[in-house]
């Protein structure tokens, strides 16, 4: 019986993959905002449910503050992209495109926005 001779490639040498070096790169990054094991949480981590219910800024009117200024973003974004440009120039065109507030809104193939 002879004995096999196994040939291997030089060329393919064994290297990390890599999400063995994602992990290791993990492994040196420090923890932003971690708590070593054992160390109570602060109130400001683990808030009382008076703490919760307690009257803070009114949420609804940040809202509409922030959603009127994405709104005009938008708006100004729109100036700047020839597609959109094209879209509000001739709206009667672009049948698939809707304007309601000044804000362009697809139409899918089921007619829904």
């Amino acid at each position: 019986m002879q004995a096999r001779k196994v040939h291997r490639s030089k060329r393919l040498k064994e290297q990390l993959e890599l999400r063995d070096l994602e992990a290791q790169h993990m492994l040196e990054v420090p923890m932003v905002g971690a708590q070593p094991v054992g160390e109570p949480l602060s109130n400001d981590d683990n808030p009382s449910v008076a703490q919760v219910l307690r009257k803070g800024t009114d949420l609804a009117s940040d809202q509409d503050h922030d959603e009127a200024h994405l709104h005009m973003c938008i708006q100004q974004g729109y100036l700047q992209d020839k597609m959109f440009v094209e879209i509000l120039n001739r709206p009667r065109e672009h049948f698939q495109f809707t304007i309601e507030w000044k804000l362009i809104h697809t139409v899918n193939a089921l007619g829904a926005k």
